[in-house]
């Protein structure tokens, strides 16, 4: 935000979630970039997009999502007759789904149902994260006794794969198993350089895919939170600032909103690519006197403040109440740990969530934690 005869005027410049140019010289170079998930991905493209001239040509940069990544050499792999690879088909998301349901079904007798989909979803997620934190390596002979969950579970894993290896089939995790140690090999396959964007805290079995890039291959890092790319092999951990919280009250919702324009307004006069959140109730109308406060204090004569300039704001809603949400779920549920009690089921996802603040310092902790409740409280007592 600049002034201009005395008049505060708002950048017109479209809203960005992600500054593009550090990433602009891997571009120039060529450079294979990926990112942990397709959102991420579709942000980037879209940023390197915004750059180009209306009307200018320009070839599609090598970014991606990991996974997508990973599908797309071994596909290369395949076509080239490289065994294993060309001996098995990586399944999509639908078709891995599909296979899941129909294990489910098949044991229907020993293990029945209720909600067959929503399961077959939730035990294909499972499988997916064992993998990833190598669970199955960790399990002992006896492991199988402790819950009649858990036998289910390694009951129905072990007809997936079963049914996979049948049909020459393969879903994406065990596909990294097999390709981590396969890559010393396959160098001729790989970019020479590779850049990771937001790879903040990936699970072990990504961290073992990356550090063994890393040796060949020059790789090297970018997250939001660092100014440029980095060479490091651990990019910086996110730590919260305690002291930055802080909750208000005011006398009425006139006195509420005005504060809230100011504090908005405030925040963008020091960086004029600040974003803030503003929850409000559709269902009361706040929205309207929220733009009509916008319009007041920017002093805009001339201009237009209203919610439809997408230059200045980004409106959402959604018939989810704010309470159903998962991240303020999530929270609601943590608090709940301050109460004498708390279900079983919502104890136990609490510690397996990954995404509280310096959840990554606790993962050891929260692991043993969980094998021990589930050995002390839920094996079967003779």
């Amino acid at each position: 935000m600049g002034k201009t005869n005395g008049k505060e005027q708002l950048n017109s410049m479209p809203i960005s979630r992600f500054q593009i140019d550090p990433l602009l010289s891997a571009f120039d170079q060529d450079q294979t970039l990926l990112t942990p998930n397709h959102r991420s991905a579709k942000v980037i493209m879209q940023g390197y997009a915004n750059k180009k001239k209306v009307g200018e040509v320009w070839s599609r940069p090598q970014v991606f999502a990991i996974d997508i990544w990973l599908q797309q050499l071994w596909a290369k792999l395949s076509i080239n007759g490289i065994e294993p690879f060309c001996k098995l088909q990586i399944l999509d998301s639908f078709s891995e789904q599909c296979v899941w349901t129909e294990q489910l079904k098949a044991s229907a007798e020993r293990y029945p149902l209720l909600n067959l989909q929503e399961t077959a979803a939730a035990v294909s997620y499972s499988y997916h994260l064992y993998n990833q934190w190598f669970l199955f390596e960790k399990l002992k002979p006896g492991d199988t006794k402790y819950s009649q969950n858990f036998s289910a579970f390694l009951y129905w894993s072990q007809r997936y794969k079963s049914f996979l290896e049948k049909h020459e089939l393969i879903g994406l995790s065990d596909a990294i198993l097999i390709l981590i140690p396969s890559l010393h090999e396959l160098v001729r396959f790989l970019p020479s350089r590779m850049l990771l964007v937001n790879f903040n805290d990936p699970p072990p079995l990504y961290a073992r895919l990356i550090g063994t890039l890393e040796d060949l291959l020059e790789v090297s890092y970018h997250t939001r939170n660092t100014p440029g790319i980095s060479s490091k092999t651990k990019p910086d951990e996110w730590q919260p600032n305690l002291n930055s919280v802080k909750r208000l009250q005011f006398p009425n919702l006139d006195t509420e909103i005005r504060a809230c324009v100011s504090y908005s307004l405030e925040r963008v006069r020091v960086n004029e690519n600040e974003h803030i959140g503003i929850i409000i109730d559709h269902e009361k109308e706040h929205d309207f006197l929220l733009w009509k406060e916008f319009n007041r204090q920017a002093g805009h004569r001339n201009g237009d403040l209203s919610p439809t300039k997408a230059q200045y704001f980004n409106t959402f809603s959604s018939i989810q109440s704010l309470a159903d949400a998962k991240p303020i779920e999530l929270a609601l549920s943590f608090l709940e740990l301050n109460q004498t009690r708390i279900e079983t089921h919502k104890f136990c996802h609490l510690l397996q969530c990954h995404q509280f603040a310096l959840g990554g310092e606790e993962l050891s902790a929260r692991i043993s934690l969980n094998c021990s409740y589930v050995i002390t409280f839920l094996a079967p007592h003779d």
